[in-house]
Formats: structure tokens, C-alpha cells, sequence
């Protein structure tokens, strides 16, 4: 049962049993925003950098005509350029998220009904204890056990998505299970029985559970096990028990959240332009603590100096106009720069031939703008085996 700690109860092929424990659906999702949340939260993402806050800030004390000797759109204009490229860029990044999300959702595979019959349906409508039957270099749309194949007992599958091992895996059907899957050359069978298994967990390499038919048990183990993502090789087609589902299966359990990327480049950006910030405000301060001794001192021939007879607040406000004369230590072109060269980056990156796959005909693909320029803090690269780096070309001759 989904909701105690030892073991998973599933029913197969019965939607109305099974319906009644609260499994996750094999919808998924992986994009960051919604349409309705992606503007307020890219926005508010950009203002983790420190320099979109100092130039918001300048903006904004551009506005006040008592404070600013500037035009306020030499303020505004630059900050909303590097907060469109910033966002649309972002958007860009989420959307292929969205429609490889999509794709998977979409896939159609067949569900075996009542009277051995089967119906196609897509992948994200899979649920629990449904029986499918998945062909060759299909890629598994859920987590399933093995219960019959077009070689027999055995099946082939390559997990290369989840662990990198391209070479072809073994999996089997439960010991002594034969008699439920003869003959092996008909797709068509009708089971009725349970199973039961481990809780849902990120363990790629072990698993636990019982098929039981009738008065029958068969014990399960890895070797039964199909996981989510990867692909069926070498083999006409299986039946598989759908077991885990959507975000229970071990592929999404292993997933990293989309989250946020600051290359070290930023971050240390960052730490420059806030030692910057603090300097201005000093200067400024300076400036201010000067013009207000020079307003003390009691000359008879400054009557010429605009600044005589300075109040507190004329003291506050040629704080801010000082902060606004020295805004220019940081340079809005610098972020502008920064947001155009990254977008171009990208664009190099995807047009290199020397990165283009012909076997494949497909181009380099980049998934995230905002960490191009780690690529060239590299400087050690760790692999167990020489054909990761490489490529292993093996060619078979007989005879």
C-alpha cells in the first residue's frame, strides 16, 4: 500500500483496486515556471544579481527631478534592455524544457485490456498496475517489471541515460514464471494476481518484491526490474507491470530540481561591484561631509557660492545626486555587454562544425546561457574508462 513505509500493493492490470491508493501520476514536469508565474519569477531572478539591483535603484533616483541632473531614460532604457534579453533568454531555456516534456507526455504505447486485447494510449495517462507492451528502442515510459518477452525468458535493455554504460543489459522474467507466458510467440495473455514491492527510492541497482498469482509467489529482484528512460534493445518487444510511476520512478527520484546557475564569473562580478557600491557611497559621503564644512565656514566673499545656507535635507539630497554624477564606476554597458556576448556565445556553440555529429545529424545542444564561461575554467577532466572521453569503434569480422 502507497502509504505504509514497507510495501507497495499493486493490483494488475485493475485501475478500479488500485485507483483506491493515491499513486503519483506518470505525468511529468520539469520546466521551472508556468504561464502565469514565469514573468514576476525571471524577473525577480535577474535582481539576484547585485548590479540589477544598483542600476534599479539608479532608475529610480533618476525619476526625482529634485535629485537628478540626468535624463531618467539613461537609466531606464539600459536596465530594461538587460532585463529583456535576461528574461526572453530564460524563456527560451524553459520552453525547450516544456516541449521535451511534452514529447515524453505524448508518447503512445499500447495497455493491454480485458480479453487480451490492447489500447493505445499516452504515456502521461500510464498508471500503476497497467501492463504494457513496449518494442524494440522504445524508451520505457515508467518503471516496469519484466513479465514476458519475444525472446522468452530473457530481454536486453541499454541504460546509457541513467548511468552512462552503453553496453546492453540482461534482464529476465521472475524464476519459474514460464507456464504464465507460453506460448512465447502470442502478446496476447490474461493475468490475474498482485504484486507487491519496496516503497518508491532512488536505488538504481537494487530492488525488492513478490509477484503473486493464485497460490503462486515469484520472488522479484533488479534483474526483473525496467527503469524509466532507458531503452529496449535487441529485443521484438516485452510485456512489463507498471510498478512506479511519474515522480516515483527511480529516474525522476535521481533528478536534480531545475534550479538557478550563477557561474564564478558572476558570483565574483558580484563581490567587485558591491566593493564598488560600498566606494561610491564613501565618496559621496565625503563629498558631502566637505561641502557641508565649506558651508560653515564664515566668509564674506562667498556669497557667490550657490551652496551657502544649505538645510539637512539639501545635505541628503546632494548625497544622492553625488551617487548619481558617480554612477558611471559601474558601467550599465558592462551587464549589457555581458547579456549580448553570452546570447552569442551560445549561437557559436551551436553553429561549431567541429561539434556537429554526422551519425546523429544533429548540433551541439546548449541547455543553460547563463554558465558559458565555466566551460573555460576547466582544467582536469575524471573518467573511469578512456572510451568516455574517446570513442570505442569496434568492427566484427567473420570468416
Amino acid at each position: 500500500m502507497e502509504t505504509n513505509d514497507k510495501k507497495r500493493v499493486i493490483f494488475l492490470n485493475d485501475d478500479a483496486r488500485n485507483s483506491k491508493y493515491p499513486y503519483k501520476s506518470n505525468y511529468i514536469k520539469t520546466t521551472k515556471y508556468s504561464i502565469i508565474t514565469f514573468l514576476p519569477a525571471s524577473l525577480l531572478l535577474q535582481f539576484l544579481r547585485v548590479a540589477n539591483i544598483y542600476f534599479l535603484i539608479i532608475a529610480i533616483l533618476q525619476a526625482i527631478p529634485a535629485i537628478s541632473p540626468l535624463s531618467p531614460y539613461t537609466g531606464v532604457l539600459p536596465l530594461l534592455f538587460v532585463l529583456t534579453v535576461s528574461v526572453v533568454r530564460e524563456g527560451i531555456e524553459d520552453f525547450r524544457r516544456y516541449r521535451s516534456d511534452r514529447s515524453i507526455n505524448n508518447a503512445m504505447f499500447d495497455k493491454l485490456e480485458s480479453k487480451g486485447k490492447f489500447q493505445s494510449i499516452m504515456s502521461r495517462d500510464i498508471k500503476v498496475g497497467d501492463i504494457l507492451l513496449v518494442n524494440e528502442d522504445d524508451t520505457f515510459p515508467a518503471d516496469l517489471i519484466l513479465l514476458k518477452s519475444s525472446l522468452g525468458q530473457n530481454a536486453f535493455i541499454q541504460t546509457s541515460s541513467l548511468d552512462g554504460e552503453k553496453n546492453l543489459k540482461k534482464r529476465t522474467i521472475p524464476v519459474n514464471f514460464e507456464e504464465y507466458v507460453k506460448p512465447i510467440d502470442e502478446k496476447d495473455f490474461h493475468l490475474v494476481g498482485k504484486c507487491v514491492s519496496e516503497p518508491p527510492n532512488m536505488d538504481l541497482y537494487n530492488f525488492t518484491g513478490k509477484m503473486v498469482i493464485g497460490s503462486e509467489q515469484f520472488a522479484l529482484n533488479v534483474k526483473q526490474l525496467l527503469l524509466k528512460g532507458s531503452n529496449l534493445k535487441n529485443t521484438e518487444w516485452i510485456l512489463g507491470l507498471v510498478v512506479f510511476t511519474g515522480k516515483d520512478t527511480r529516474l525522476m527520484m535521481n533528478s536534480q530540481k531545475s534550479r538557478t546557475k550563477q557561474s564564478k564569473v558572476e558570483k565574483k562580478l558580484n563581490y567587485i561591484i558591491f566593493f564598488i557600491l560600498m566606494s561610491q557611497i564613501a565618496i559621496c559621503f565625503t563629498l558631502c561631509v566637505i561641502m557641508f564644512i565649506r558651508d560653515s565656514m564664515d566668509d564674506a566673499n562667498q556669497d557667490y557660492y550657490v551652496g551657502a545656507g544649505n538645510s539637512d535635507e539639501d545635505y541628503i539630497l546632494n548625497f544622492f545626486t553625488y551617487f548619481l554624477l558617480l554612477n558611471t564606476m559601474i558601467p550599465i554597458s558592462l551587464i549589457v555587454t555581458l547579456e549580448v556576448i553570452k546570447v552569442l556565445q551560445c549561437i557559436f556553440i551551436m553553429w561549431d562544425s567541429a561539434m556537429f555529429s554526422i551519425d546523429d545529424n544533429a548540433r551541439c545542444h546548449v541547455s543553460s546561457t547563463t554558465i558559458n564561461e565555466e566551460l573555460g575554467q576547466v582544467k582536469y577532466i575524471f573518467s573511469d574508462k578512456t572510451g568516455t572521453l574517446t570513442q570505442n569503434i569496434m568492427v566484427f569480422k567473420a570468416l
